[in-house]
């Protein structure tokens, strides 16, 4: 795990806020198991996640703060963003949650941006308690 502090400006971590809120929030789903025979997998909503989600795409994408984010991030990670997935703007409030869970998924390693091997969380905002994440080892 590494932490790193200040790695978005306020201005830039607003502009997401507002980017979220324009695109709207609706409540976030996990993906199923792979269908067999179609080859597909479904959103489905689970009471193990309860927060709300917005996706980064085209109008967020677009965004001159996003591409100044998705360069930091490029340039941290040495992965570029076409190998990445999509950004997801969380929005939790008190009571919600994500409970503990893996973020791996098999049929993505035939996706183009491969299976995950790593994940970036940055944090738009502060609370006074709570809004913790923890990293379970087994």
């Amino acid at each position: 795990i590494v932490s790193l502090d200040d790695f978005l400006t306020p201005e830039e971590a607003q502009r997401w806020i507002e980017i979220g809120a324009e695109m709207g929030y609706e409540r976030s789903t996990t993906e199923s198991e792979v269908d067999e025979e179609t080859g597909e997998t479904e959103d489905e909503v689970y009471e193990e996640r309860t927060s709300t989600n917005a996706w980064c795409e085209r109008k967020c994408q677009q965004d001159p703060v996003s591409q100044q984010i998705f360069k930091r991030l490029e340039d941290l990670t040495g992965i570029p963003m076409v190998n990445s997935e999509q950004v997801q703007l969380l929005n939790y409030v008190k009571g919600q949650h994500y409970v503990t869970h893996h973020d791996y998924l098999e049929y993505e390693e035939e996706a183009i941006s491969g299976p995950r091997i790593l994940t970036v969380f940055m944090y738009l905002s502060d609370v006074e308690e709570g809004g913790e994440t923890r990293f379970d080892y087994f």
